[in-house]
């Protein structure tokens, strides 16, 4: 259906894309991996045709019809009907002029007669039998679209895409704001329509969701692009396969660079010490000529060693060290936390929980999960203080170093640079920039504004602050929105790391059961332990 071949794209900072290569079947997914900034979206837009100025090729069969959600959707206000028929022109306008004249006018009937030929009415049985997948009714067509959750309107952009038919989809982090129930619809939903034929490209971060849907990956970085069959375990064994084969091709190029360079300075030396003897020699004439043509044969044998040499270091891999994050240890005593015995909350007058109880401890590990809008927020905020609880009784032991890192983590900084907001006065800068640095917020990063740093290395640096801080206890709001498969992988090993306990909101399935024990579901008010 689609074939990229030798797809190149450059800016004047550099290559953004080098040598991308892939073929895209019927029927088949294509999860596009990488970093923040790797170029993924860049490669979405080279397909859709909104960036020509690169080299390759890229082939579509003739008469495929492409969709594509991007990242950040804009929406307009309309009713969600309006939305979802407008990918339809002819039908779109037939349903605006449905809607503008009274229905017992004759340009009432005469439209309805209209829509009706040109499949309207079919096409709104389609999408009410569509809806119903998704956790939405009928009443909700009615709705105006901007009056929904933004993860709603991800999943309305998603509908509308679905029903233009088109054969390819070409998706940019479609899980943005969405709960782990619409992240299964979705899966369900996208396994459904590839028997069907649709193939779908889909740039993710979410590593269980690429596991389950994804036939091929394609991983980005620095430029150039690994193709694996399978989700995101198989490109993690092939990264980690191919990182230990660069290593054994690194070191033998290291051993000939070593013995060349040791042949180079002996060469040398021995050309010199020829030089010497011909000076203090009684025949200068015989012994120079002699010195002069091993001289001659000294240089010419030291330059080919130095072209090898070149040639070698040219060849060197360049490997990215491995993550090593090494803090000063610190025990934290096992003390209780909270205590939450009934505790209820209303908001206006709507009903957010009720009779919770809820006991841990400084060691322990606790995740909360539920539907987006189930009130998980609000509960964190009465655990932590923010809000009293209506009912109830909530004990929490402030004599716990505790440290709460919000969804909005530009919040959790109170200087401007990031360096700013760390114990200057107690560690110095060459510490801190030491284990910031481990976190691979290197150089002149530290130094920079908050504003300007992305939401993964403020998140990692948020849980730096709390090792060096020597907490006890974190409580954290969804810590892996937005965060590229770098971020995870080293905010993972921070937090295993991270000596004290956690209770944490997400919806990312492989970091609630790397990093929770204990796994609550708050929904319809109610909170169950899983």
């Amino acid at each position: 259906m689609l074939s990229v071949k030798r797809l190149n794209f450059k800016t004047p900072d550099g290559d953004i894309l080098r040598d991308i290569s892939f073929n895209l079947n019927p029927g088949k997914v294509l999860a596009v991996l990488g970093p923040n900034g790797s170029g993924k979206t860049t490669l979405l837009k080279c397909i859709l045709g909104e960036i020509y100025s690169y080299s390759g090729t890229i082939s579509i069969d003739k008469g495929l019809r492409i969709s594509y959600l991007p990242q950040a959707p804009e929406f307009d206000e309309m009713p969600v009907m309006e939305f979802l028929l407008s990918g339809e022109m002819v039908l779109h306008k037939l349903f605006k002029i449905l809607n503008t004249y009274p229905e017992d006018s004759a340009e009432y009937s005469d439209a309805v007669s209209e829509y009706l030929d040109a499949g309207g009415f079919d096409k709104e049985y389609e999408i009410k039998k569509i809806i119903s997948n998704f956790r939405f009714s009928e009443t909700d067509l009615d709705r105006d679209l901007l009056t929904f959750s933004e993860g709603e309107k991800q999943i309305w952009g998603l509908i509308k895409i679905l029903l233009t038919g088109s054969e390819i989809v070409l998706m940019d982090e479609p899980l943005n704001h969405l709960d782990i129930s619409m992240r299964i619809y979705i899966e369900r939903f996208i396994t459904k329509q590839k028997r069907s034929g649709t193939s779908f490209i889909i740039v993710t971060h979410d590593r269980t969701f690429t596991d389950r849907v994804a036939d091929q990956s394609l991983y980005i970085k620095l430029g150039d692009s690994i193709v694996v069959d399978g989700g995101f375990t198989k490109m993690e064994h092939h990264l980690e396969s191919e990182f230990n084969s660069q290593l054994e091709i690194a070191d033998e190029i290291r051993k000939k660079i070593n013995k060349l360079e040791k042949e180079i300075t002996r060469k040398k030396t021995w050309s010199l010490r020829k030089e010497k003897e011909k000076i203090g020699a009684a025949d200068k004439g015989h012994i120079g000529a002699v010195a002069a043509k091993l001289m001659k044969k000294s240089i010419a044998a030291r330059n080919r060693k130095d072209k090898a040499l070149k040639k070698l270091k040219e060849e060197m891999p360049i490997i990215e060290k491995k993550i090593n994050l090494k803090f000063e240890e610190y025990s934290v005593p096992n003390r209780h936390m909270i205590s939450a015995e009934n505790i209820s909350k209303t908001f206006k007058e709507k009903n957010i929980f009720s009779d919770i109880d809820l006991h841990f401890n400084t060691d322990s590990r606790l995740s909360i999960i539920g539907p987006n809008g189930s009130g998980k927020t609000t509960f964190l905020q009465v655990l932590l203080g923010e809000l009293e609880p209506d009912s109830g009784e909530l004990y929490r032991n402030d004599n716990v170093s505790w440290l709460y890192i919000p969804q909005d983590i530009k919040k959790f900084f109170s200087e401007d640079r990031l360096i700013d907001n760390f114990p200057m006065e107690s560690l110095g800068q060459t510490i801190i920039r030491k284990y910031l640095g481990s976190a691979k917020i290197k150089g002149e990063m530290v130094f920079q504004s908050i504003e300007t740093l992305s939401y993964g290395e403020l998140m990692r640096a948020a849980i730096v602050m709390a090792i060096l801080e020597k907490k006890e206890f974190l409580f954290l709001d969804e810590p892996t929105n937005h965060l590229d498969i770098e971020s995870l992988k080293i905010l993972d090993v921070l937090l295993t790391n991270f000596p004290g306990g956690l209770l944490f909101i997400s919806h990312d399935r492989q970091f609630i059961v790397t990093h929770s024990e204990k796994i609550y579901s708050l929904e319809n008010g109610q909170l169950a332990l899983f």
